[in-house]
């Protein structure tokens, strides 16, 4: 559930004991380009 006051939404994975946020994307923008943006981000990679 997203808020009006805060229409943002956090994308993020779990591993163990790391959370790795690879997107913070504003919700009123084109779905389409949402997409697009948590497509090339799911292809990133971190090496830490």
């Amino acid at each position: 559930m997203l808020s009006k006051r805060f229409p943002y939404a956090i994308y993020y994975t779990l591993t163990d004991n790391l959370v790795s946020v690879y997107a913070v994307m504003d919700c009123r923008q084109n779905p389409v380009k949402i997409e697009e943006r948590l497509v090339q981000e799911r292809s990133r990679r971190w090496d830490l």
